[in-house]
């Protein structure tokens, strides 16, 4: 009976309710049934790194690819002079944003711009500077309230609509008003006096000579907001100069040394001269730098800041982590100790190794991590309740009785399944076709080897026998996928 409920179920499926009354001793079975015939089997493709290791081991991708390893570590460094003002723009952030929530439902959008001010408090002194020397203009001008925020705020807050009544108008007293002007005019005025770089910037110029020490080519170096980005780059000027480029707001931009200034340089320039690694060693990017961006001749990141959300870090390190990269990538991610960030991180490291291999089942917790410090920073819930919150999420990923990994496009079969053409059909199939069989000519070294010849350039070593593409590194496995191979069809398709 069980097994026909099974069997039919596609036809007679039933509810949810009904699924928590089955037998625990049925349930497995259901599980099997449910993986094997899911219908996103066949609409999801996921090429992961476990499929692209098994076709490596068949032979279909070429021996050499690199699928490198990655190396997390992670600095903890005290706020030193700061600790105090810190902890006190803390609070004022704190207390202003339970305020806005508390109060009339128009004031609450403002509690979220206390959540901005925040996330740029751990990012860098500098960058909570900018953000109160704004507020304090918008304030004492009685300006609208979406001036508040710059295009990196916008960002994180991914296009809220913010009311245009400017801050204050009508619905704060005169008194309270300048009471907080006042208090934002000594956080600014004891911000100015910290001394130049503040602890992260010390810690990052010695990972940035250490890097090198070891023999890396070149860094990236990542953070949230433009603002902490211009920061550091004016700290790293006087020892790297020229050798710094900035790819930020949708450009880029490097050191002059004839001008003195920043000078802008188009985007594809700036990428193309940091991968080359001879002239520029360094970029600093914010997070429009983690989109469509390759730099895997890159293998080492320094995340001068952490976005609450953690998937944003895992884009971050995937623009140089990329298959047929570098062997290993090295991360370093920067923190404040005796901050909330900090003590949340530190609980849940060991558990999670987040950025070394959260990958699969329990690669969506990554993105509910923002909400998680969002609370916890705002002392909404304490750091013990944020770390189950995100120790739950983790388990119920674990136990879902479908899983991510049940999509991977490397499927377990009874019997070993046969390619409908193999490398062997594919070299029959080209030289069958005329136009192919003309550019193809037998290598004069080796019997199972062509030398391949396209638009008039210089021949390509190439060969259809997986073996001897790994004996001989300069002969090239000419397999499907391949741009050699791709670049024939085409060609011949054109023809």
């Amino acid at each position: 009976m069980q097994a026909r409920r099974i069997t039919r179920f596609h036809h007679s499926p039933f509810s949810e309710a009904a699924f928590r009354r089955l037998d625990p001793e049925v349930q497995p079975h259901w599980n099997r049934w449910l993986r094997a015939n899911t219908p996103v089997r066949d609409r999801v493709f996921r090429t992961t790194r476990i499929t692209l290791r098994a076709y490596r081991d068949q032979g279909m991708l070429a021996g050499g690819t690199i699928m490198g390893d990655r190396v997390v570590t992670d600095e903890f460094c005290g706020l030193g002079s700061a600790h105090s003002l810190y902890h006190r723009i803390e609070s004022y952030i704190t207390s202003h944003y339970d305020a806005y929530l508390q109060a009339a439902s128009a004031r609450r959008p403002l509690g979220f711009i206390m959540t901005i001010y925040r996330r740029r408090l751990t990012s860098s002194f500098h960058a909570i500077r900018c953000s109160l020397d704004r507020r304090r203009g918008v304030l004492d001008d009685r300006r609208a309230m979406a001036e508040l925020l710059d295009a990196d705020d916008e960002a994180v807050l991914e296009g809220a609509d913010w009311d245009d009544d400017p801050e204050g108008r009508g619905t704060t007293v005169a008194d309270d008003l300048a009471a907080e002007i006042d208090e934002l005019d000594r956080f600014i005025a004891d911000l100015d006096a910290l001394p130049p770089d503040e602890p992260k910037m010390s810690l990052l110029g010695e990972l940035l000579a250490q890097s090198f020490a070891d023999g890396h080519r070149t860094v990236v170096v990542f953070t949230q907001y433009a603002d902490t980005l211009r920061y550091v780059r004016d700290r790293l000027v006087p020892v790297y100069g020229a050798q710094l480029v900035c790819y930020y707001g949708g450009r880029g931009e490097r050191w002059s040394p004839e001008s003195r200034q920043w000078a802008p340089i188009p985007k594809e320039e700036a990428k193309e001269l940091f991968r080359r690694g001879d002239d520029v060693r360094i970029m600093l990017g914010t997070d429009s730098m983690s989109e469509g961006l390759n730099l895997q001749t890159c293998a080492r990141v320094i995340n001068f800041d952490l976005p609450w959300n953690f998937m944003r870090v895992e884009q971050r390190i995937g623009r140089v982590d990329r298959i047929g990269g570098q062997p290993k990538v090295e991360v370093t991610n920067l923190f404040y100790s005796g901050t909330v960030e900090d003590d949340i991180y530190r609980r849940i490291r060991d558990r999670l190794d987040w950025f070394t291999t959260v990958v699969g089942n329990a690669q969506p917790v990554l993105a509910a991590t923002e909400s998680v410090f969002e609370q916890a920073a705002m002392d909404q819930i304490d750091t013990a309740a944020a770390v189950d919150r995100l120790m739950a999420a983790a388990d119920r990923a674990e136990q879902s009785p479908i899983k991510l990994a049940d999509l991977d496009a490397v499927p377990k079969h009874d019997t070993e399944l046969q390619p409908a053409m193999t490398l062997s059909d594919l070299q029959d199939a080209l030289l069958g076709i005329r136009w192919c069989r003309d550019r193809l000519t037998p290598h004069p070294d080796f019997s199972d080897a062509w030398l391949l010849t396209l638009d008039g350039a210089s021949p390509h070593a190439v060969t259809f026998n997986p073996a001897r593409s790994q004996d001989t590194p300069n002969i090239s496995l000419l397999t499907w996928g391949s741009p050699l191979l791709n670049r024939l069809l085409d060609l011949a398709e054109s023809a």
